[in-house]
């Protein structure tokens, strides 16, 4: 009985740190000075895993805190500009 309590809390803390998350990726890099690397995997069109692979390549600049892993807002600004002029050649 305990375990199903410890489950149920758990389960409603989750979806309360899951309501607090932004909209949109975009949105996330406006007003956050990092994001998570879904957000990140999203503004850059990847799949998770991808960009989850890009990081340990080191290839997306990140942080690491504890656990978790974050791409400051500034250097996936960059990352975008430096990434922008080589789509657009690809496509003349």
């Amino acid at each position: 009985m305990a375990r199903q309590k410890e489950a149920t809390a758990a389960k409603k803390a989750k979806n309360r740190l899951w309501k607090t998350r932004t909209a949109s990726p975009m949105q996330a890099l406006n007003e956050q000075l990092a994001v998570t690397v879904e957000d990140a995997a999203a503004l850059l069109q990847l799949g998770r895993q991808t960009a989850y692979d890009r990081v340990n390549k080191g290839e997306i600049p990140h942080i690491r805190i504890g656990h978790q892993i974050r791409v400051p807002s500034a250097a996936l600004r960059a990352l975008m500009e430096k990434l922008e002029p080589a789509k657009s050649e690809a496509a003349e």
